[in-house]
């Protein structure tokens, strides 16, 4: 009877990854209020619940991927329209009718649904102890933001060196109060007052020229007649320029000098021309290096960085400087300034020490050429670290062979002070004699001078990592925290510590390690936190974090084995599913680029890859990757597969590789109409090749590639804030002026309420715990990890916000200035230093950041009724292979990709919206979607994908690197 039974079921039991319909929880395994912990648990909408005699049973509305030996319950499937707990042949005379069929033991069960009872999990939840409540009607309390910012303390050179330099002068200190105090006269007038004084650079130098020519134009006439009149006429006694400059009248030499003046203010304004204004600003860019000086941190805490503390190259001195050349007025500079540099080299010769650093020009070292000085320099009245000798910005230029040579005494300057212990002297010629902060700084700590080089390193803005030892070096840990996770500044800080102070170094690893994982980033963590060993149990955990966003991820496989090499138990039977099953390509190849990718530490994977190599090759042919020949021969030794290198005729194998959108010689065009139930607010790409999607009071949905619903949050949410790891996001819902923040861990699926928080402007891409948002035109830089507070702000002023192009290296600012010119303001991250600050030449046009340079512009012809679109300034402006019309030029979007531009076009005539991908290297057009029926559409974009949607619940994403969309319906 048995062998009768056991013929049609090939396997007893269902495994690995299965489409299952349904789970089974026997009484013989859970009493029913464990039963009832597992069906809150795995139900979802649409579920439905029987309980029977032996057990519980889960029956899923579509069928869901899930990985079989997991599971809490035995997984059910659907067999010739019969629940089944085994796997069966095609022979099934044997099996007995019934709706659910399990395999109990040694025999067959059979039930039917109206067999069992059918309940409601819904009625188990006890609701009378809570009063329910118009959502509407409750009181939005905005949460409040501080402000915390270590670095706001910053001390002058007085109070970290105490009385060892010299006071300054009572004239010094006087002259000191009255800027301040007339700094302060000028930030009380009214915003009206300073925007009537707001006057254009240009116009300013017109009149400038102007003026200072006609003073100029009167006064030589009269001189030239005076020196000719001594030195002419006793060289001829012909008509000579003497005898002609005594012949014009004053009245004439004014005349022509307003013709003169008339035809130059025209070739100044001739500037304002757009081809003039190209070739100069190549000329600029050739001939000069501006340098731009970075933002200073103010000494009032409750003031903000504001643009003013930037020092912008002031068109004036670009005049002068060209004047100066042409005229040889810069031999006369160039020779006092060289008189004043003779005299300060004689000083450190003669070995006056004291006098000589009063006096010494600091060395501009790895910052480039700035503005030219004109003035001569004059000496210090004290050794301060704060004081300029001559303009910010500015610079004296001379050879480098006399530049070496003060460098050179400056070095030996530095020498005989630390021979006669002058530390604070010292650290005067490092700093800012020769412009190594750095060096100082390790000067200073080589003396133990701990909090000194702290308080320099604060003042000077120095790198964060360096504040972040100096910090442990002080037991400052409070503060250093806050700066290593505002700036990410820990690895560097570490390797420093380990040199010479353990225990801080592990201190701060542990530290380093949890703040990683607060993030998501759980692979970079089991990495900070695995040289601890007394902390590895939470690599551990950890682990499987990291397995619960994304099961068998390639990477996560890697890691673990790279440091449990004896780990590879764990995955025999998902090793031998890739071996047999070929369906399995994608998660092979994505191994072997893990593998790749980590192939220093091949002596604890070269056991993984020798069991798949054989099918890795085969897909490697057979299908479309991002291998070629070169990374084949590289497995190949790898593996030390030697038979197999042998056997393999390379000469003879083709390989196909991905072709990008951007490469691909054809136009593709794709019709979308298909409309879902649900409205789609927001959508974003996470782990595992699934979505999350905002439904807003609805929620938040995980759902696959299909369309198929995974998981559920029942959070309020209009807008996704995604973390660049993809592990992490925010939830965004609005209320009245204010917005109700959730942050959702997608591993854990722990979620925490940040409260309301009020701005105007948000950036849709955070790094797990720093935001940036804008509020009342100020930018502000959020922490996240727990209660909300600000840890950078920068106050636009009379700036204004345009658009922002941000990613996890950079943030680029577009704003526009009081004189409705615009600015690019470029921000390196993690540490947020202003590492550029362009003017945008001309704003007739419109500006497209893009995430490399150059930004590029476009405007619309009436004439053509087309978008004339140009890669760079100094490109010429190319007509895009599209006609549209003036009203849906106003009401388009565009956006920028790694080789390629997007233009989402309403339609002219009928509902829908076309969709142009734009090759501006060739002028083509690569793709259109057309997608129909709809009046609007959102779109987000980064280097490499695009993905749309719309408030009809239907959604696409297109790949442009493997040059393949996805649609789908929710």
């Amino acid at each position: 009877m048995l062998n009768i039974i056991n013929y049609p079921i090939v396997s007893p039991n269902l495994k690995g990854y299965q489409d299952i319909n349904g789970i089974w929880l026997p009484f013989i395994w859970y009493n029913r209020q464990q039963c009832a912990e597992l069906i809150v648990e795995y139900w979802f909408k649409g579920s439905a619940v029987y309980v029977f005699e032996h057990g519980y049973l889960i029956r899923f509305p579509y069928a869901i991927s899930k990985y079989c030996e997991k599971l809490d319950g035995w997984p059910l499937r659907y067999f010739d329209g019969k629940l089944c707990s085994m796997v069966l042949n095609n022979d099934i005379d044997f099996i007995p009718e019934g709706d659910i069929i399990l395999l109990m033991g040694n025999s067959l069960k059979q039930f039917n649904f109206q067999d069992g009872e059918k309940i409601n999990p819904a009625l188990w939840l006890d609701l009378d102890e809570y009063a329910l409540l118009d959502s509407k009607l409750l009181p939005i309390e905005i949460t409040e933001l501080d402000y915390i910012d270590p670095m706001q303390d910053v001390k002058d050179m007085a109070e970290i060196f105490g009385e060892n330099l010299p006071k300054p002068s009572e004239v010094l200190l006087k002259f000191s109060k009255k800027k301040q105090n007339s700094h302060a006269q000028k930030q009380s007038k009214s915003q009206s007052n300073i925007n009537s004084k707001n006057i254009s650079s240009s116009k300013f130098v017109n009149n400038w020229f102007i003026i200072i020519f006609t003073i100029f134009w009167i006064s030589i006439g009269p001189l030239f007649t005076w020196i000719s009149s001594l030195n002419f006429e006793r060289v001829t006694q012909k008509l000579s320029v003497s005898n002609f400059f005594a012949i014009i009248s004053p009245i004439i030499w004014i005349f022509i000098g307003i013709i003169l003046i008339v035809l130059i203010s025209k070739i100044i304004k001739a500037f304002n021309n757009r081809k003039i204004q190209q070739i100069f600003h190549k000329i600029e860019c050739g001939v000069t290096k501006t340098n731009y000086s970075q933002t200073k941190r103010v000494s009032n805490p409750s003031e903000t960085e504001k643009p003013k503390k930037y020092h912008k190259k002031q068109p004036w001195r670009k005049y002068l400087t060209v004047f100066a050349i042409f005229s040889k007025l810069h031999h006369l500079i160039a020779f006092r300034q060289g008189k004043y540099l003779d005299s300060m080299m004689k000083l450190f010769e003669t070995g006056n020490l004291d006098e000589a650093l009063k006096h010494a020009i600091p060395i501009n070292g790895e910052q480039g050429f700035g503005q030219q000085f004109f003035g001569v320099p004059k000496p210090r009245n004290k050794l301060s670290l704060s004081e300029k000798i001559y303009g910010q910005g500015s610079s004296i230029y001379f050879n480098s062979k006399i530049q070496n040579r003060i460098n050179q005494l400056y070095q030996k300057s530095f020498e005989q002070l630390v021979k006669e212990n002058r530390v604070e002297e010292a650290t005067f010629v490092l700093i800012e004699l020769l412009n190594n902060l750095n060096k100082g700084i390790e000067f200073l700590e080589q003396n133990l001078r701990y909090q000194q080089a702290l308080d320099i390193a604060i003042a000077r803005d120095a790198d964060p990592d360096i504040i972040v030892r100096l910090c442990c070096l002080t037991q400052q840990w409070d503060k250093a925290i806050i700066v290593a996770k505002r700036n990410n500044a820990f690895a560097n800080a570490i390797m420093f510590l380990e040199r010479d102070n353990q225990q801080s170094a592990d201190n701060l690893r542990l530290i380093w390690a949890n703040t990683l994982a607060e993030r998501g980033e759980w692979l970079a963590a089991i990495d900070a936190i695995w040289p601890l060993k007394e902390n590895r149990y939470l690599a551990e955990i950890w682990f499987d974090y990291a397995e619960k966003t994304e099961e068998y991820n390639a990477n996560i496989i890697v890691k673990r084995l790279i440091l449990q090499p004896d780990a590879i138990s764990l995955y025999q039977q998902y090793i031998e599913q890739l071996q047999v099953d070929p369906t399995l390509y994608q998660e092979r190849l994505a191994l072997t680029f893990a593998i790749l990718q980590h192939k220093k530490y091949i002596k604890n994977l070269r056991v993984l890859l020798s069991l798949l190599i054989n099918v890795i090759i085969s897909d490697i042919i057979q299908y479309t990757t991002a291998f070629n020949k070169a990374d084949m021969l590289e497995l190949l030794a790898l593996s030390d597969d030697k038979a197999l290198k042998f056997d393999l005729a390379m000469d003879r194998i083709k390989i196909k590789t991905h072709q990008s959108l951007a490469k691909d010689k054809n136009c593709q065009k794709i019709v979308y109409s298909s409309v879902g139930q649900r409205i789609i607010y927001d959508a974003v790409p996470i782990r595992n090749g699934n979505y999350l999607i905002a439904l807003g009071e609805a929620g938040i949905v995980v759902v696959d590639k299909m369309g198929k619903q995974l998981k559920h949050y029942m959070i309020a949410a209009y807008d996704i804030v995604l973390s660049h790891n993809l592990n992490q996001v925010l939830l965004l819902a609005k209320r009245e002026d204010s917005y109700c923040v959730y942050k959702l861990d997608l591993a854990t699926e722990k979620s925490m309420s940040l409260g309301y928080l009020k701005f105007d402007i948000f950036l849709s891409h955070f790094d797990g715990l720093n935001w940036t948002i804008i509020d009342n035109n100020v930018i502000q830089v959020l922490n996240i990890e727990e209660s909300p507070s600000i840890v950078w702000r920068m106050d636009l002023g009379q700036y204004r916000f345009d658009q922002v192009l941000a990613n996890s290296t950079n943030e680029k600012w577009l704003l526009e200035t009081p004189s409705k010119q615009y600015e690019i303001w470029n921000y390196s991250l993690p540490t947020r230093r202003l590492v550029a600050r362009d003017e945008v030449q001309f704003s007739s046009e419109k500006i497209l950041l893009k995430s490399s340079f150059p930004d590029s512009y476009y405007h619309y012809s009436k004439l053509q009724q087309k978008i004339l679109f140009k890669q760079s300034i100094w490109h010429e402006s190319l007509a895009l292979p599209f006609t549209i019309n003036e009203v849906q030029y106003e009401t388009m979007s565009v956006t920028a990709m790694n080789d390629l531009v997007v233009f989402c076009v309403p339609k002219e005539q009928e509902v829908g919206i076309d969709i142009y991908l734009y090759a501006p290297n060739k002028n083509e057009i690569k793709m259109v979607i057309e997608w129909q029926n709809s009046s609007r559409v959102s779109m987000r974009t980064t280097e490499n994908y695009l993905i749309v949607w719309d408030k009809k619940g239907r959604c696409a994403k297109l790949d442009v690197q493997k040059n393949e969309i996805i649609c789908f319906t929710v």
